[in-house]
């Protein structure tokens, strides 16, 4: 199983799509996680566009 290195869910490998266990130094995280990082980065790009 792999966890999530944000929320500390856990997943079989093969339920997520992988075949090997990624390497010990590298993080990994879930859709949800992703999902929720690149939401909150789009947000910022979109504040720091605006003008006032």
């Amino acid at each position: 199983m792999v966890g999530c290195d944000d929320c500390d869910a856990w997943y079989h490998w093969v339920c997520v799509g992988m075949q090997v266990p990624p390497a010990d130094n590298e993080d990994w995280y879930c859709r949800y996680c992703i999902a929720k990082k690149q939401e909150l980065h789009h947000d910022k790009k979109k504040k720091k566009g605006r003008k006032r």
